[in-house]
């Protein structure tokens, strides 16, 4: 299940670059994999074709949409630390 995630990761990746760039056979290389890869689901390869068309990019796009509000959250939540003066990190530490 792993490697199908792995795959299904770099896949998407992939379409999206391909089709970008405009190279078109990478793009339907990159469409049709997942049938193929789904075999790596064993006995449930059925169930791996409906999540490869739909689940990840639904899964995946959202994922990569909250990664800049991540990092302003951290950025804010150390600069309210610093402000306040507290230590800010996992392991706040009282030894100076």
């Amino acid at each position: 299940m792993i490697l199908w995630l792995i795959a299904a990761v770099v896949g998407v990746g992939v379409l999206g670059l391909a089709l970008l760039s405009g190279w078109w056979s990478l793009a339907i290389a990159a469409a049709v994999l997942p049938v193929p890869a789904s075999a790596l689901w064993g006995r449930q390869a059925g169930a791996g074709v409906i999540i490869a068309y739909v689940g990840v990019p639904f899964l995946l796009l959202p994922s990569l949409l909250a990664v800049p509000f991540l990092f302003f959250f951290a950025g804010l939540e150390a600069a309210t630390a610093q402000f306040i003066g507290i230590a800010s990190g996992p392991v706040a530490s009282n030894d100076e």
